[in-house]
């Protein structure tokens, strides 16, 4: 199953006052056909248990409740909030015109979304220009890859872009997962330089090849040189 649909939790807002913490967990990150979401409070520790197999986890903001209720000056009390939740397995859904120029004017080098592409909406508004950030961890789909870059999937213009988002934290054990910070909320991804490692391993024996025969060139001129003298 290459997307975990639409998954609705309505969450009463005196519990989104406190922020609230989405967690996709399973056994694979490419199959979500097993996965499960849960959600708690911003301010609880994760039960035993959590972390494992976790594939995507999204932390909001209280400030996240206010602005999607509209009631900065009304009472958000016993009201519940709309929270959906999309992910997809695979980016092929997002085709990025830029990132595959991008690729063939670097053979070997594939830039591509290396993270599940998650995709969120609460209470049915716009939130951006947020003052508190909403932080996405994500785990990569194939890992010890570079040059991570945090971004969302702008509709406007069909590209992936990095405005209003930066990478704040990577697992420096398992280069595995890393975290977002975003001020807005839409469609996200990481993007990643995967290397062709069947082309970066005939490269190497390549050089090795023209190393040796300049090695053997070198000995014969040098065989010459004195048989010569």
């Amino acid at each position: 199953m290459k997307l975990k649909t639409g998954e609705v939790r309505s969450v009463p807002s005196e519990e989104l006052n406190q922020g609230l913490v989405l967690s996709l967990s399973g056994d694979s990150s490419t199959d979500l056909s097993g996965s499960n979401i849960t959600v708690r409070a911003g301010g609880d520790t994760p039960s035993e248990g959590t972390s494992v197999g976790l594939i995507a986890e999204i932390s909001f903001p209280p400030e996240i409740a206010a602005i999607a209720l509209g009631a900065s000056t009304g009472n958000v009390n016993n009201t519940n909030i709309n929270i959906i939740m999309s992910v997809f397995s695979t980016p092929a859904l997002f085709f990025s015109p830029s990132l595959l120029n991008f690729s063939n004017e670097n053979p070997g080098v594939n830039r591509t979304a290396n993270t599940p592409v998650i995709l969120l909406s609460v209470g049915g508004v716009i939130l951006a220009d947020l003052n508190q950030t909403i932080n996405l961890t994500f785990t990569a789909l194939v890992p010890d890859y570079e040059n991570q870059t945090c971004v969302f999937w702008d509709e406007d213009d069909s590209e992936w872009s990095s405005d209003g988002c930066h990478l704040v934290l990577e697992d420096l054990e398992t280069t595995e997962m890393y975290t977002c910070a975003c001020d807005h909320l839409t469609n996200f991804a990481i993007l990643m330089d995967i290397h062709d490692v069947t082309t970066e391993y005939t490269y190497n024996i390549l050089s090795y090849i023209g190393c040796v025969i300049s090695t053997v060139c070198l000995l014969i001129a040098l065989v010459t040189y004195l048989w010569n003298k």
